[in-house]
C-alpha cells in the first residue's frame, strides 16, 4: 500500500529505532494499518473493510497501534447506538539506514511485505479510476548489474527522490493554502523498489 513506510536519512525528521515501534511494525497488519492511517484518517470497521480483515482482529491491532502512541484517536461518531472511533497516524514513519539494518530479518520483511501489499492495492484502484491514464505518469522496469559502490550510490539518488517528493508536497500544500485551493491538489502514490534478483 502509500506511501507505507519511507526508508530515508533525513536527519531532520526523528528515526523509530525505539523497540516499541519495531514491535508494531512487526506484524505486517499493523503495518499496513499504519500506511492507511498515515493517508487518512478511519475507524477500525472501515480498516477492515478495506484490509479484507475481522474487524475484532483490526480493533486489537489499532489499539496496539494506539496504545504505542503511533496513533491517535481524532473523532467519534455514533452508529446505531453504538460509537465509532475514528484514528489517524500522529506521523510518517521514517527510518534510517542505521536503524534498517539493525532490524531482525522478520521485522524488514514485514515491512517490506506491506509496503509491496499497500502499492499493488493502490495500482488496482487507481486503474478503474482513471488514475494510470495521465499521459505523464511514470512506469519504468529496469534491470540492471551493479558492484556494491553502484548499489550504494543508486540507493542514495533513490533516498533523494523520496526527500525532493516529500519537499514538492510541503510546498504544493503551502500554495493550496495560501490560494485556499485545497481541492487543486492531486493525490498520488510513488513506489519505487531496489532488490537483488534470484539467480536462478
Amino acid at each position: 500500500m502509500v506511501s507505507l513506510i519511507t526508508m530515508i536519512n533525513v536527519s531532520s525528521r526523528p528515526d523509530i529505532a525505539d523497540p516499541a515501534v519495531i514491535k508494531a511494525l512487526s506484524h505486517p497488519l499493523r503495518a499496513e494499518i499504519l500506511g492507511v492511517l498515515e493517508e487518512r484518517e478511519a475507524s477500525p470497521v472501515e480498516l477492515a473493510r478495506e484490509l479484507d480483515q475481522p474487524v475484532s482482529n483490526v480493533s486489537y491491532h489499532v489499539r496496539t497501534l494506539a496504545q504505542l502512541g503511533l496513533i491517535k484517536l481524532i473523532r467519534e461518531t455514533p452508529r446505531r447506538g453504538a460509537v465509532e472511533h475514528h484514528y489517524e497516524a500522529t506521523l510518517r514513519p521514517i527510518i534510517t539506514d542505521k536503524t534498517w539494518e539493525s532490524l531482525p530479518k522478520l521485522v524488514r520483511r514485514s515491512v517490506i511485505a506491506a509496503i509491496i501489499e499497500r502499492l499493488g492495492a493502490d495500482m488496482v484502484e487507481a486503474a478503474p479510476a482513471g488514475g494510470l491514464d495521465r499521459p505523464d505518469i511514470h512506469v519504468s522496469r529496469t534491470e540492471l548489474q551493479l558492484d556494491d559502490r553502484g548499489w550504494d550510490e543508486l540507493t542514495k539518488a533513490l533516498e533523494g527522490v523520496v526527500a525532493k517528493a516529500l519537499k514538492l508536497e510541503a510546498q504544493a500544500k503551502q500554495r493550496a493554502n495560501r490560494s485556499g485551493a485545497d481541492g487543486a491538489l492531486t493525490s498520488a502514490t510513488l513506489g519505487m523498489l531496489l532488490f537483488e534478483q534470484s539467480e536462478a
